[in-house]
């Protein structure tokens, strides 16, 4: 969400955005718009849908009109605490709907360790997987998590680099690699970077 100028060639008001498409700007826009025809931007018009309203555009900095566009006036105190109380409570349900993500993602990944991998998870942020007659540690991340240990000693050989995309919980991005080096151990390390 973000706070707009918009304009309509005779007045303007401040209000937000929240998605790119206008359809449903009447309840974006402050309630003091004034009527008025559309002036044309060099980024094109923004309007409503709604034919029987007013066109409204978006104020860009430079107009094909050649004059100089007007900087919009300051934006009322309560339109800006109303967009920070809207903005407060968008991060707080993104952060509740993450943290959801994170708990199931934790629940899966669990199902498919063994109880000394689930507990070396839990406690440690790691777990070693036996592969053939290699031992990788597959550590609490997205990417370069992945360490190849040497026979018995539990030093890192070296580091594999193969995640999911950053936006997925960490837990599916262990997962995926856990299910990559068990089912197709040569496609892995095929796909990853190796530090």
């Amino acid at each position: 969400m973000c706070p707009i100028w918009w304009h309509n060639g005779t007045g303007g008001a401040w209000g937000w955005r929240t998605e790119t498409s206008v359809t449903t700007a009447t309840t974006m826009l402050l309630p003091w718009l004034t009527t008025g025809t559309a002036t044309t931007w060099d980024t094109g018009t923004i309007s409503l849908s709604d034919t029987a309203l007013p066109r409204w555009e978006l104020v860009t900095p430079r107009q094909t009109s050649g004059r100089p566009a007007a900087p919009p006036p300051p934006m009322p105190e309560v339109a800006r605490q109303a967009l920070l109380r809207q903005e407060r409570a968008r991060s707080a349900q993104l952060r509740r709907t993450r943290e959801a993500a994170e708990a199931r993602a934790e629940t899966l990944l669990g199902r498919f360790l063994d109880d000394a991998q689930r507990d070396s998870w839990t406690r440690e942020g790691f777990f070693d997987l036996r592969v053939g007659d290699k031992t990788y540690r597959l550590r609490r991340g997205m990417a370069g998590n992945i360490d190849l240990l040497r026979d018995g000693t539990g030093v890192r050989h070296r580091t594999y680099c193969a995640h999911l995309p950053s936006e997925m919980p960490v837990a599916d991005n262990v997962l995926a690699q856990l299910l990559m080096l068990r089912e197709d151990e040569a496609s892995f390390l095929r796909l990853a970077n190796v530090h």
